[in-house]
This record gives C-alpha cells, sequence and structure tokens, in this order.
C-alpha cells in the first residue's frame, strides 16, 4: 500500500495503485469498516441536510454568484495556484459550500501546473514543471451531447477556442478554462499552460480569456449569476463583455455600464503597483481592436475607462477598469492584520514531514548534501517559530529581518529561550531579483 506522501496524497492515484488484495483485506478489516461507514454517512449529510443558506435565506435561491480568480488553492494534488491569493479563493468555495451559498467559481486548467522549486548547490532557485495527469485529477471534461462545451474568443487576427472543466468543491462547481485544444495554434494551446505568464502577449491574452471567455462559458452552461466578483483585477474584463451582451440588445454602452454595476464586485489583495496589472496601449490595439467597435465606443473613449498615466506613458489599468464598472468593492487588509498562533501539534506535524523530506531527498540521490539541507533541516517543535511563506516578490521583502543581523543573532541565541525561524516560498521563474532574495 502506497502511503499518503508517496501517493501526493492523491486519493485517486491512491486507489489506481493500490493492490486488489489490499483492498480485499481492509474490507474485511472491523475497525476499518466503522471508518469507512462514518465517513461516507458525513458525506451524505453533507448534502442531504439542509444548509444554513437554505434555513436563513432561501430569498437567494437560483440567483447565483460568479467568483473570477486567476489561482484556486483547494488541494496540492491540483496544482493550479501559486500562493496565498489562491488559497484565499479556495478557502471561499469550501466555505461556500459549507454554508450553501450558491457559488459558481471560474478560473484556468493549468496543464503544466505550477512549478516545483529546488534550491542549487550555490543556493538559486531552480524550477522543475509538474505536468497534470488528468487522470489522476477529480476534474471532468464538461459535455453537451457527448461533445465538448466549448466557447470561443475573436482576437483581430484569429479566434481561439477553449474547453471546459469542472471541479466539485463539495456543492460549489468550479470551472476552468483549457485552450489545449485542436484547431489552435501552438502558441495559443499554451495559453493556459501556466500560471502569470510573464510575456505581455500572453498575460493580456489570458485576462481576456478569464473575463470574456469565463462570461461566455457561463452563458454556455445556462448561468444567469446574479453577482459577478472579481477576485484581483485580472478578471476585470468581464465588465466589457457583460457591457457588450446588453450593447448587442440596443443600449448604449453608458446605459449598459450603469445597469451592470451594480451586480459587479471587485476584491483587491495587493496594493502596490507590482501587484496591479497594466498594460501598455499598444497591447489593446493587438488583441482588443475588436472589442470596442462592439461596446459602441471610439478607442479613444475605450482607453479612457481605466486610462492610468504612467511617468513612462499612458497604460490600461484593470483594478482601474474593475473600480469604475463595480459599485462594490472590497480590500482585505482588515483579514490581513488577524494572525494564527503556531500550534504544538501543528508544529510536530511540520517537524515530521520536513525529516520525512531530507530523509527522501538522501535516499533517492541526485542532490547535492548543500540541497538537501535546504530543502528542509529539522525543526524544534517546542521553540518559537515565526513562518515566512510567501511568493518571493520583491515587494514582500523577505531579506527585511537582515536589516540588523545583530539584533537578529541576540533573538535566536538567546539561553533556554529558542526560536526559530523558517522560509518557505518561490519566485516566479521570471523573476531574477526574488531569486537574488533567496
Amino acid at each position: 500500500m502506497i502511503c499518503g506522501n508517496a501517493s501526493g496524497h492523491n486519493p485517486i492515484r491512491l486507489l489506481q495503485e493500490i493492490s486488489h488484495g489490499r483492498l480485499v483485506q481492509a474490507s474485511k478489516d472491523k475497525d476499518y469498516l466503522v471508518l469507512y461507514d462514518a465517513l461516507f454517512k458525513r458525506f451524505d449529510d453533507y448534502f442531504t441536510k439542509q444548509s444554513w443558506t437554505e434555513k436563513a435565506h432561501p430569498e437567494f435561491d437560483n440567483k447565483p454568484v460568479a467568483y473570477f480568480s486567476m489561482e484556486f488553492g483547494l488541494h496540492e494534488t491540483l496544482p493550479i495556484y501559486s500562493g496565498g491569493l489562491g488559497v484565499l479563493a479556495g478557502d471561499h468555495l469550501k466555505e461556500s459550500s459549507d454554508l450553501g451559498l450558491p457559488l459558481i467559481a471560474v478560473g484556468f486548467m493549468y496543464g503544466q501546473g505550477y512549478f516545483s522549486q529546488r534550491i542549487s548547490e550555490d543556493g538559486w532557485q531552480e524550477a522543475l514543471n509538474n505536468p497534470l495527469t488528468f487522470e489522476h485529477l477529480p476534474v471532468t471534461l464538461v459535455t453537451k451531447k457527448n461533445k465538448p462545451v466549448t466557447i470561443q474568443i475573436e482576437f483581430p487576427d484569429r479566434n481561439i477556442t477553449a474547453q471546459i472543466w469542472e471541479v466539485r468543491v463539495g456543492r460549489v462547481p468550479l470551472y476552468l478554462l483549457d485552450s489545449n485544444v485542436e484547431g489552435n495554434n501552438d502558441f495559443d494551446r499554451m495559453l493556459t499552460a501556466r500560471l502569470y505568464w510573464s510575456d505581455l502577449d500572453r498575460r493580456v491574452m489570458q485576462e481576456v480569456l478569464l473575463g470574456v471567455g469565463g462570461v461566455r462559458a457561463l452563458r454556455a452552461l445556462d448561468y444567469s449569476p446574479a453577482v459577478w466578483h472579481m477576485n484581483e483585477g485580472h478578471a476585470s474584463f468581464l465588465t466589457l463583455e457583460r457591457a457588450r451582451e446588453l450593447v448587442a440588445s440596443g443600449s448604449t454602452f453608458a446605459d449598459a455600464a450603469q445597469k451592470n454595476r451594480g451586480q459587479n464586485v471587485f476584491t483587491t489583495h495587493t496594493p502596490v503597483p507590482a501587484g496591479n496589472d497594466e498594460f501598455p496601449l499598444w497591447l489593446l490595439d493587438k488583441y482588443l481592436a475588436k472589442l470596442w467597435p462592439e461596446l459602441g465606443l471610439t478607442r479613444e473613449e475605450f482607453v479612457d475607462i481605466a486610462k492610468h498615466q504612467q511617468p513612462h506613458g499612458e497604460t490600461f489599468s484593470m483594478p482601474i477598469l474593475a473600480l469604475r464598472l463595480s459599485n462594490g468593492s472590497n480590500g482585505v487588509s482588515e483579514l490581513h492584520g488577524q494572525v494564527s498562533c503556531v500550534r504544538l501539534h501543528l508544529k510536530r506535524k511540520l517537524a515530521f514531514y520536513l525529516k520525512e523530506r531530507v530523509r527522501d531527498r538522501w535516499a533517492h540521490g541526485g542532490f547535492h548534501p548543500v540541497q538537501v539541507v535546504a530543502s528542509g533541516v529539522l525543526i524544534n517543535p517546542y521553540a518559537l517559530t515565526i513562518g515566512f511563506a510567501r511568493r518571493f516578490a520583491t515587494y514582500k521583502r523577505a531579506n527585511l529581518i537582515m536589516s540588523d543581523i545583530e539584533r537578529l543573532l541576540d533573538i535566536i541565541n538567546r539561553p533556554n529561550m529558542p526560536v526559530q525561524i523558517i522560509f518557505a516560498g518561490k519566485a516566479h521563474p521570471a523573476d531574477e531579483p526574488g531569486k537574488q532574495l533567496i
């Protein structure tokens, strides 16, 4: 029987690789069957008992909330997230399911997954891609009449087709767009291969696909959401697609925008410029020139919707687009201010995990001793533990702790008052300054 670590805590892969004999043995184990029956009873109760929303807010029935995000952190077996934004989005889906909120979510199926980090002998981050094996994942291709449901996005020089995968997060359906389909050229098939492309062409195309394509995907699946939520500015183009729908029915853009504002909600997580996408105007000409005529706008009127004057020139700002076309806007600084205490049993689990990680890397070989140590030193579960688990973007200031070395040494070397600091995180493969911080 393969253990959880060996299977990557993937229950589907576990069932695929476990021997028939071991399953027969488990089926005769009374203690195991008690746990098995209890688990399925909880599962059945979860879906059959009346939810909080059904009790407290029956008026929410048939008024779904559409939740758009570039990443969703649901479980390590589905690596379509990079950090806190995705984990928060995943938590929103799980909590909505627990409460019975009528939420539907839209994101991307990143075929190459998210990269694994490996530290070289000299301390440099190396990125290792982990392509998804769909047979090991809890995903289903969305079909109608035995054919994949697809949507199309029209760019000035070509159209792009995307298919849709579904993940069930309890009661909540998560729909993931995937451009790796026949008919798209090789460049476009890679559009949804990775999270956060660094080149601007793919980046703006991704965000058009998420915003415009996400709206069209929900329409193709017969959804008519009452609220459209943008988790960060990446999905802001959905506001323009929704306006385009009304303009096509005879409205002016001004009337369409005003009508839609009350249903649009925008949440921002990162107030610094590095965390907010802005595109040069030449990219709008290259990829969005077909959109502003469909909105009944001139190029100048279109640019003015989200224009941001920078020292180096004008840009089209995704957060500004979302803010101007939404009546609801949120920040999460209050949530960021809340901290959770480091619990002893969790530290013990962390210590065990790191111990096994070091053992595994040493046993399998291929790593320099320095890399083995860097992959996880043994920690003291009884020491005060300070954790830094964030992306290594420069604005997150991972090196701030090094600004006063003497004070740092005084803190971690006090007799009978052990303190340990654990760093975890990755820099984007194209972020050279972030790698320098590591």
